[in-house]
């Protein structure tokens, strides 16, 4: 519901920007260069700005005003990990400090400039660093997403250099926002996924999370909340939120899902067969879950939704569970499309009380 106008609401933003430059150039009788239009989204950690990010590159690029647009993200700009332990603030990796602002600013510089290419730094998740040797490359698209924690982030190059922000260079600016409890409990969820398929990786830099119990897991995960990503949404990312140009809520989305039973193992969980009545969406991206009791499908009169698809869930790649369509027609007839990105724990009572907080991300 979220997307397709703010597509169109940044293709108007383009499209204008675009002919002021063409117009600027005619009157001062030079060449126009190709400048990209750059959007900045920032937001806490998972809370869904990447997924946010690339939804919007897919959906930019369909217009064919500006067909190249091209996401780079700042974790390429974060220090290496030997140079965050030489200066004591490896625990503090996401924080202000722990990025190379000036290489970051240098980047939107010759971006801004019209530079024909343009490198970044590669990050890798895997191992938790700068990948040496590796870049990407920016080729003058029409439009550049650069997503973020702190990319709204006020601050100065050091005492007696002028004040520069990140933000000067972004034509467009995007908070992603949820109530802090909300993103914590993604994250522990995420964590535990991650448990499950990424730290089992021999790569991984946190393979050592790989054998952690349950219980453990959990424990681990809300202490790193609390004491690293928890603390920089406070003290440094939640104050830039009115730095930008569109904050994208929290708001609620009726759906109905049916999670088919498989009667075995799938991703090493067993699942039940239950509805999903309620699905409160994050913006746009994350949702909260209340089952009910299993349901046979067709039509709840009481939510006014008509169950069109009941697709089961499968297991991706990664070893994660995927719903992969589930169409929901609503009273006014619009459709939705939801794809499930978590699991629902087996509950030998059925879905009745089932409480789950699972994330979802709804295609329009």
């Amino acid at each position: 519901a979220v997307y397709l106008p703010l597509t169109r609401l940044i293709n108007l933003y383009v499209a204008a920007t675009q002919q002021l430059h063409t117009a600027s150039a005619s009157f001062l009788g030079a060449t126009a260069p190709k400048v990209p239009y750059v959007i900045g989204i920032a937001g806490s950690v998972a809370v869904g700005k990447s997924t946010f990010a690339r939804i919007l590159q897919a959906l930019l690029a369909r217009w064919p005003d500006h067909p190249s647009v091209d996401l780079v993200t700042t974790d390429g700009f974060l220090l290496p990990n030997r140079v965050l332990d030489e200066r004591g603030i490896m625990n503090r990796k996401g924080f202000p400090e722990s990025y190379d602002t000036r290489r970051l600013l240098q980047f939107l510089r010759d971006v801004k400039s019209g530079a024909t290419e343009v490198t970044a730094p590669l990050y890798s998740h895997v191992v938790y660093d700068i990948v040496d040797g590796e870049s990407i490359t920016v080729r003058q698209p029409d439009i550049l997403i650069l997503e973020g924690l702190n990319v709204l982030q006020v601050g100065t190059l050091g005492e007696g250099a002028p004040t520069e922000f990140v933000s000067d260079y972004f034509d467009f600016s995007i908070y992603i926002h949820a109530e802090e409890h909300d993103i914590r409990e993604w994250y522990v969820n995420r964590f535990l996924t991650l448990r499950e398929t990424v730290f089992q990786d021999p790569q991984s830099f946190f393979q050592h999370f790989a054998h952690l119990t349950q219980e453990e897991a959990i424990t681990t995960a809300k202490g790193i909340w609390r004491e690293i990503n928890g603390r920089n949404l406070v003290e440094n990312i939640l104050p830039t939120r009115q730095r930008d140009v569109g904050t994208i809520p929290t708001f609620a989305l009726p759906v109905v899902v049916r999670a088919d039973n498989h009667n075995g193992q799938v991703g090493a969980r067993r699942h039940v067969d239950c509805l999903v009545q309620h699905v409160v969406v994050h913006g746009g991206l994350r949702a909260k879950v209340d089952a009910t009791q299993p349901h046979a499908g067709g039509r709840m009169p009481h939510l006014g939704h008509e169950r069109i698809g009941t697709p089961g869930l499968q297991a991706d790649a990664d070893g994660g569970l995927v719903l992969p369509v589930a169409e929901e027609r609503t009273a006014d007839g619009c459709i939705g499309v939801v794809e499930h990105l978590g699991s629902v724990n087996e509950n030998p009572h059925g879905c009745n009380g089932l409480d789950a907080e699972l994330p979802f991300t709804v295609h329009v």
